[in-house]
């Protein structure tokens, strides 16, 4: 019987994860929608990048990522029974608290990228609770994908503050989309350039949420 290559595992993982999430979705009235998906190349290496406002975002992320890559994760989900075997097939899970581990993360997700998978990231860190679109962005995606000359993808997930408030479990049914933007390429960039980068993937996801996300457009 012919081994499976992690490429295999990898995907076979997400489609599952994406199959249970279709049943989920249904059950609890929440219609998740993915958009741009023109944006992307199912052949091609990307540091994926995203907004993250509430617990909605890993359903959202595990119902139609199914792109060969993995996620950066706390470490602490691989704790969880049976779901921290599963982070522990797709993702990168690091210690935040440890500056040692944060330094070998990064450079694990620098070979993992020049291995030919994605990186999946959300560079607030944090849900974010501020009264901004985005909250601060971390270096740490953006070091990684001109480090392994890879592009950028934002992604921007609209309508979730209507249907979940940030620190609830309490879910309002209703519609929330997942947005792939335009690729960014990092191509003869440096690290020089981390901070110019990390700006420019900001304003460019700041910019459709305040066009397109109905608290957002409220809001401002």
């Amino acid at each position: 019987m012919p081994k499976w290559t992690d490429r295999q595992k990898n995907v076979a993982m997400l489609k599952s994860n994406s199959a249970f999430l279709a049943v989920w979705e249904k059950l609890v009235g929440i219609q998740q929608i993915k958009e741009g998906a023109e944006n992307v190349d199912a052949n091609a290496t990307y540091v994926f990048v995203g907004n993250h406002v509430n617990l909605l975002d890993i359903t959202m992320m595990g119902r139609h990522f199914t792109h060969y890559g993995r996620a950066l994760a706390k470490a602490e989900v691989a704790k969880i029974p049976l779901l921290g075997t599963m982070f522990s097939c797709i993702s990168i899970l690091v210690d935040r608290s440890n500056p040692e581990s944060r330094k070998k993360s990064l450079e694990q997700m620098v070979k993992v990228l020049q291995s030919g998978c994605s990186i999946i990231m959300m560079p607030e860190g944090t849900r974010n609770r501020t009264d901004k679109p985005i909250a601060h962005f971390h270096h740490g995606a953006f070091t990684a994908a001109i480090s392994a000359q890879v592009p950028i993808l934002p992604f921007v997930l609209l309508g979730f503050k209507a249907q979940q408030p940030v620190s609830s479990w309490l879910l309002t049914p209703g519609k929330i989309n997942m947005r792939y933007l335009a690729p960014i390429p990092t191509q003869g960039l440096t690290l020089d350039d981390v901070e110019m980068l990390k700006e420019k993937v900001k304003d460019i996801m700041v910019a459709v949420l305040l066009k397109d996300d109905p608290y957002w457009k409220l809001k401002y």
